[in-house]
């Protein structure tokens, strides 16, 4: 196995405390840091030798508290001088129950194996023909991983029934009879071997389908709400995945599968159980307090990932194959939603089984007779999701090695059809899968590569998923105008929304327009723009018309839409150019429902704002007056205060949340742009009424065109400034300067 790269925090304080001391007789005097002299090697040594003893004194008091606080659930953290870290793999694996894995293994049988596949492909044609009799599943097994692409295993640790496949050493598994039916006697050997043959092996832990646990604990199950507890059709009882109690067992588990050399935990029937219309009314779930279903597996995975951290291993989550497509845990209500969980694993392994989908799934009548058309469908659908995340888990599917013999149109699944979910895969970038067989019987032929390309992702202009940047547009378009959101989220560049999908469609609703219809006219001025005229109606049903360039950019290889800023009350307003600007810029924001109210009064605290943003002062002294420290805009109100363009009304009150006046205003923007000419404010009939100390201010500021009287003559000096008022004349010394 390659080199692990991560340290655990005790292995750094024992590199720490062995290193620190040899820097100490360095080179030259460093300020700050004592010098010791030397030591001798054996001194050295000897040092280094009681630090050790040191920290095993250490991690023994450590783990003894840990047992206090565990209780049953204790597992011991990894040894002090074990490297600990993430072993990354590109995994091509097949799934081992642990009865094959508790079987014996004559490495001989194994050569004669991997020469039999050899055989089978025709190679070795000049040597002595073998034949497979007398080797066991496990050894065909090992001689396919050494003989093929295949590189993984997934061991079952904790079967469907919840049984261990190797005896534990933890106190609660003991004592719910977990350990009953092991069927690896020697589970360290077996670790053994799959390190000489540098097999990647990964830990399947079967987590709320627990029927064994469930007997032994029933207070942790889905209750009945009439009393006791609620099995499923098949007269199986589920654990609760709302119950903490329940998470720390698996976890435990998944603690000690580690330490026995698993470099990955998998945690599979990490959901709710299926068919929930049936269930949901007549069910409990203890310890739910309002949460939906997929906030308890998503906050279980990561909670599980947390404690794992310092066992060096990947997180991986077994997901259905439909929630590549469901939005929301909607419809299947079983916890499962793909955002959610991709966010909280190392690796997200959708079970894509042609087999698994009904008539019409990815246009095909028979999807299990279609296996490369239903996969690359799936997996399309996947790239998208993760497309729209950042930094999701790496997608790894599982998919079909057995013949659904139970589907009506089905067809028998050989090397040729295994072969074609791969290249399906394969062809869109993704180097790793898992082989589902419940009876472990792999036919090695489907393992190697019959010429497939990696990585295709169509031609020039198109995306990941085959589209170009115009189709995704038009497609976005259509889903605004339908008020599809879940398409909206996965086209809006992640920089451009918020991660939580509540809160962006609630941003979505909160715009109060429509969008009616839209005519896309051409390409842009630049490259990725196109020209588009929509036509919006706002809720009092007055209709706007809107031309702007829509952008498109390619984000994780795949188009995304970033849609222009639509002010619908700054068309035709008379502001609007210079509004549309400076929102765009960052300096002033509009409203959540699509406007900006341009007629709407400015406060003092918000023109302080947009002046130091757009004049780009910096805060270097802290001028703070007693109504403005814990406010908003403090840092902004303290920048302006210190270059000299606002003041307050006394030296402890400024008013942040008054209405800014015109000759309050005027003052700032000639101070802001350090006007020097000035005239007369006589020219305007109600000059009387401007301020003594506004009176320059005001007269600066209309001489060198930046403010502006009305029709009458007026200059209303105490009228509240508006809104669009505020952009255009810091607009307009922004370009003076």
């Amino acid at each position: 196995m390659k080199k692990k790269l991560f340290m655990n925090i005790i292995g750094v304080a024992v590199l720490t405390l062995i290193i620190v001391p040899l820097l100490y007789g360095c080179g030259q005097d460093t300020p700050g840091i004592a010098l010791v002299p030397a030591v001798s090697g054996k001194a050295a040594a000897e040092t280094a030798g009681e630090q050790m003893s040191q920290l095993q004194e250490e991690k023994r008091q450590l783990e003894e508290e840990r047992k206090r606080e565990l209780g049953e659930f204790y597992v011991p953290l990894p040894p002090v001088n074990e490297e600990s870290g993430v072993l990354k793999v590109k995994a091509k694996g097949l799934y081992v129950t642990g009865s094959t894995a508790g079987l014996p293994v004559d490495e001989e049988d194994v050569e004669r194996y991997v020469a039999y596949i050899g055989q089978l492909r025709g190679e070795n044609s000049n040597q002595e023909a073998v034949t497979a009799d007398g080797v066991n599943r496990l050894e065909k097994i090992l001689a396919i991983c050494i003989a093929s692409e295949i590189n993984s295993l997934v061991i079952d640790v904790k079967n469907d029934a919840g049984f261990m496949t190797y005896k534990s050493d933890i106190p609660v598994v003991q004592a719910v009879g977990a350990n009953n039916y092991t069927a690896t006697e020697n589970i360290d050997s077996l670790m053994g071997l799959l390190k000489k043959y540098d097999i990647y092996p990964i830990a399947r832990i079967v987590t709320f389908k627990d029927s064994n646990f469930a007997r032994y604990k029933p207070e942790h199950t889905i209750r009945l709400k009439s009393g006791g507890v609620w099995k499923d059709p098949q007269g199986v009882a589920w654990v609760n995945p709302f119950d903490t109690y329940v998470w720390d067992y698996n976890v435990a588990i998944a603690k000690e599968a580690a330490l026995k050399g698993f470099e990955e935990i998998q945690f599979d029937y990490v959901r709710f159980p299926a068919n929930a219309r049936a269930y949901n009314s007549i069910t409990d779930f203890p310890g739910r307090d309002g949460r939906d279903k997929d906030e308890a597996i998503e906050q279980f995975l990561a909670y599980a990932r947390r404690e794992l951290q310092p066992y060096g291993v990947s997180v991986a989550a077994d997901v259905f194959g439909v929630i590549t497509r469901s939005w929301d845990d909607k419809p299947e209500d079983i916890g499962q939603t793909w955002r959610k969980i991709a966010r909280s694993v190392d690796y997200i392994c959708p079970m894509i089984y042609p087999s698994h989908y009904g008539s019409g799934w990815y246009n095909f009548q028979v999807p299990d007779a279609n296996p490369y058309g239903v996969v690359r469908g799936a997996m399309l659908e996947a790239l998208e999701r993760n497309a729209a995340l950042a930094g999701p888990g790496q997608i790894r599917p599982w998919l079909q090695g057995f013949t659904a013999g139970w589907v009506e149109g089905h067809i028998s699944y050989g090397p040729e059809e295994i072969r074609k979910q791969i290249s399906a895969v394969k062809e869109l970038g993704i180097d790793e899968y898992f082989i589902w067989n419940a009876g472990n019987d792999y036919n090695p032929l489907a393992f190697f590569n019959t010429g497939e390309a990696a990585g295709e992702t169509g031609a020039a202009g198109r995306d990941l998923l085959g589209r170009t940047g115009k189709e995704v547009l038009e497609m976005y378009l259509q889903a605004e105008k339908q008020g599809n959101y879940p398409r909206l989220y996965l086209l809006t560049p992640i920089s451009e929304r918020d991660a939580d999908y509540d809160v962006f469609k609630s941003h979505q609703m909160a715009r109060n327009i429509k969008l009616i219809s839209y005519t896309i006219t051409g390409a842009g001025d630049e490259e990725n723009t196109y020209k588009v005229t929509c036509l919006y109606q706002d809720p009092e049903n007055r209709k706007v018309t809107v031309k702007e360039n829509w952008e498109t950019v390619m984000e994780n290889s795949v188009w995304k839409v970033s849609e222009p800023l639509v002010l619908i009350d700054a068309v035709g307003h008379w502001a609007g150019n210079t509004v549309c600007e400076f929102v765009k810029a960052g300096l002033i924001t509009g409203y959540p429902d699509s406007t900006f109210r341009p007629e709407n009064p400015i406060s003092r605290a918000e023109f302080a704002a947009i002046l130091v943003k757009a004049l780009k002062l910096e805060k270097n002294e802290d001028i703070y007056f007693n109504d403005t420290r814990e406010h908003w805009a403090r840092d902004y109100i303290a920048a302006a205060a210190e270059h000299g363009i606002v003041s307050g009304y006394d030296d402890s009150w400024f008013g942040p949340d008054d209405c800014i006046t015109r000759q309050e205003m005027a003052v700032m923007v000639s101070r802001a742009a350090g006007l020097e000419t000035a005239t007369s404010t006589e020219v305007f009939k109600d000059a009387e009424k401007i301020a003594g100390w506004a009176r320059e201010g005001v007269a600066k500021a209309f001489a060198n065109g930046i403010v502006t009287g009305y029709p009458d003559n007026t200059f209303r000096p105490e009228a509240c400034a508006t809104r669009a008022e505020a952009v255009t004349v810091i607009s307009k010394i922004i370009k003076e300067d």
